[in-house]
């Protein structure tokens, strides 16, 4: 066991994410390995938006805000590892303000970040210097992935379209956000801005928003216990039922259904 003593990799946690999970920007104190099993979105990073596909792995060090798109492709599946470690050594590996980039083409990195969800899903922390030596293997291939500047993202003119999914994200709980609001905030006509979206993002900015709006009331039906009339309002809808209808036409259920069945 001496061996795994000199690994500078400390192991703290790996999940399954989703959209609604991962769709809100953040930034933490630690290092997130995210990888893609299957489908395609893409990963913000400080405002640069960076197409994700199955067996990509992206590297992101503290302090980058970062989250995923609302994707066309509902079942896209995504994965996290969360890490600390040797500061000279993590410096060393990638600088403040930047992340990576690494396409799995042989399917090496995929085999030990499953074990260590496989390991980790049986065993919880009982291997961990199991996990921080498969993390460090990990992290020499990612050595030869693309290094992507996160900070020149934020002087850079901003793509009016990554503006406008940033505004979504940012304001649908501080106020109520239709087209017309967003493509103003984007300094664009609605139809001109209609278009754009439609053509970069996949689907119409109305059903983006409320995708955002039904990934919001989903996450507070599940962690809070707040009426579905206190949801609703929050999400500035005004009327009760028609929330309830446009709840159920995207995610197939009521919200009292999903309320039920995702706390069983």
């Amino acid at each position: 066991m001496g061996f795994f003593l000199d690994i500078p990799i400390v192991f703290i946690s790996t999940q399954r994410t989703n959209a609604s999970e991962n769709l809100f920007p953040q930034t933490h104190e630690y290092y997130e390995l995210n990888y893609l099993t299957r489908g395609r979105t893409k990963i913000n990073l400080n405002g640069l938006a960076v197409p994700y596909e199955a067996h990509d792995f992206v590297l992101v060090p503290p302090g980058i805000q970062h989250n995923l798109y609302s994707s066309k492709e509902e079942n896209y599946r995504n994965y996290t590892i969360c890490f600390t470690g040797n500061a000279e050594f993590l410096s060393s590996l990638i600088k403040e303000d930047q992340a990576i980039l690494f396409h799995d083409y042989d399917g090496s990195v995929n085999f030990l970040v499953s074990e260590i969800l496989r390991l980790y899903n049986s065993n919880g922390m009982q291997d961990a210097e199991v996990y921080n030596a498969y993390l460090y293997a990990v992290l020499m291939h990612l050595r030869r992935g693309t290094v992507l500047d996160a900070a020149a993202s934020l002087t850079e003119k901003e793509d009016p379209v990554e503006k406008a999914v940033r505004f979504i994200n940012d304001h649908v709980l501080q106020q109520p956000v239709t087209v017309s609001i967003v493509a103003d905030a984007a300094g664009l006509s609605p139809a001109h801005f209609t278009r754009l979206f439609q053509n970069k993002i996949g689907i119409a900015p109305v059903k983006y928003i409320i995708e955002v709006k039904m990934n919001y009331a989903k996450r507070m039906l599940v962690e809070q216990d707040l009426s579905i009339k206190e949801i609703a309002r929050l999400l500035h809808y005004e009327d009760q039922l028609y929330f309830s209808r446009q709840f159920t036409k995207c995610v197939g259920m009521s919200p009292r259904k999903y309320r039920n069945e995702s706390r069983r």
